[in-house]
């Protein structure tokens, strides 16, 4: 009948409308009806953005021990494991400015010396991976499409092993730039549809300068702060990363860092422009403390996939009470899902939450602030319902 897909169906805002019935589960009389569109899966694509320069080596262990509680984290979301790709990025973009033409002056020797371009944004790649990130999304059967072998905990902890002999002039805000933007290498990472989660971690600010005389052909991390007139401006980058989202992407900004007006981190400085960046998102963004010895609360938000709504669905008239003397409403309802696969149009019934009952199913309920005109309504889904993109919830009820 149609291809069977293992997914999260997340519930999208939807209008209300009085219509005289569908085409589906018939029902006589006045009704009114409520179409719902549903979003059919959770697709996340994770930026982690490490700093390697040699002010990371204390900390390089405490990082490992937090990637695998980073993947805890994602396995822990409700409705399960999101489809996944997770791509790694390092601070080093060596000592090209961001408004440079050419190529920067090379500097210094061994750890924390700085080349030209660095790692110039470029996704990190397991050996054995035929692409630079990881993927781990699910196939039609429930299993798990994956580009590595082992577990995925095991492939992030090798992948994020960044290590800690990059260049001394730690630049996240331009590492992002340069790895989203027009990269050749990174392919394939950004998907249309899917949620994009970049996460800074980093025991320094950020130094996105603006030309290479900044640094002035030495190893300095002071000139960062001393020097703060010759950085990109933090709203730069902010743009940068809210005209990655159109409608159909969320753009959440997380980290551990240092921040800005927070007790004293030590080993860490202020993250100042880091702050700034995560309060351009303002309900976008989180971040922990560097020092903390779990970082994984740095990606809760991605722990809940829905985009805010102004509300639940609602009914726009009251509906017909088949039995007044009973306790609550006695509504006569009809709801089903519709969708579309190769042409062909489906629609499969969609049951009452009954007590026990596992989802899909529907409620109605009363919510005089969300709803004062008529019976607000939740949609239960479940992850495995099978459809193909386009999907909507339809409801219909006898109205007075």
């Amino acid at each position: 009948m149609f291809p069977r897909r293992s997914l999260w169906l997340v519930l999208a805002a939807g209008a209300c409308t009085d219509s005289a019935g569908p085409a589906g589960p018939g029902i006589t009389g006045a009704v009114a009806r409520i179409e719902v569109p549903v979003n059919t899966s959770y697709e996340l694509d994770l930026l982690f953005v490490i700093d390697n320069s040699p002010a990371m080596a204390p900390r390089r262990a405490q990082l490992i021990e937090n990637y695998r509680r980073f993947i805890a984290a994602l396995e822990a979301i409700p409705g399960g494991l999101p489809d996944l790709h997770i791509g790694v990025v390092t601070t080093d973009v060596g000592t090209r400015g961001a408004h440079d033409a050419g190529p920067g002056p090379t500097i210094g020797t061994g750890a924390g010396a700085c080349t030209s371009d660095g790692e110039r944004g470029n996704l990190r790649r397991l050996a054995s991976a035929d692409v630079p990130f990881l993927v781990d999304t699910a196939r039609p059967d429930g299993s798990r499409e994956r580009s590595f072998t082992g577990s995925l905990a095991d492939a992030f902890a090798q992948l994020a092993d960044v290590g800690a002999a990059g260049c001394t002039y730690a630049r996240p805000l331009e590492a992002i730039r340069r790895a989203l933007l027009g990269n050749p290498v990174n392919d394939g990472f950004l998907r249309p549809d899917a949620d994009l989660a970049v996460v800074l971690l980093t025991s320094d600010d950020d130094c996105s300068f603006t030309e290479a005389s900044f640094t002035g052909g030495t190893l300095d991390r002071a000139r960062c702060q001393a020097g703060a007139s010759g950085l990109v401006p933090v709203d730069e980058y902010a743009r940068f990363l809210s005209a990655l989202e159109p409608e159909s992407r969320r753009v959440l900004v997380l980290g551990a860092f240092a921040q800005a007006g927070a007790p004293a981190c030590a080993d860490a400085r202020p993250a100042a422009r880091l702050t700034s960046l995560l309060g351009a998102f303002p309900l976008q963004s989180r971040s922990v403390s560097i020092c903390e010895p779990d970082l994984s609360g740095a990606l809760e938000p991605v722990r809940h996939p829905l985009r805010p709504l102004a509300g639940p669905p609602c009914f726009s008239a009251p509906l017909l009470d088949l039995d007044p003397a009973a306790d609550g409403l006695q509504a006569e309802c009809a709801a089903w899902y519709r969708y579309h696969d190769d042409g062909a149009a489906f629609e499969e019934l969609l049951p009452v939450c009954r007590d026990g009952a596992s989802a899909p199913c529907y409620r109605l309920y009363t919510d005089p602030q969300a709803c004062p005109t008529g019976e607000a309504v939740e949609l239960r889904h479940r992850r495995g319902l099978g459809f193909a993109t386009g999907a909507r919830a339809i409801l219909e009820c006898v109205t007075r």
